[in-house]
């Protein structure tokens, strides 16, 4: 399952933003997040305790946070 998360701030970085998305999924599902999937020009990010893919189809501030089926 994943949060879609938008967030246009441009004096937010990134990863400030990823790490908001997973806290908004933490509340939502009491779970942690393993995976954020964003546009390419945000992948170049790290964020502790999550994955971050990059995506041609996430449109720019755009984050969906989650787990992988596999790992479910």
């Amino acid at each position: 399952m994943y949060l879609g998360w938008y967030d246009p701030d441009k004096k937010k970085s990134a990863a400030d933003k990823i790490n908001d998305a997973a806290a908004r999924y933490r509340r939502k599902w009491l779970c942690e997040p393993s995976v954020a999937i964003v546009n390419v020009a945000d992948a170049a990010v790290e964020v502790a305790g999550l994955e971050v893919r990059g995506s041609h189809v996430i449109p720019p501030n755009t984050f969906f946070v989650g787990e992988d089926e596999d790992d479910e």
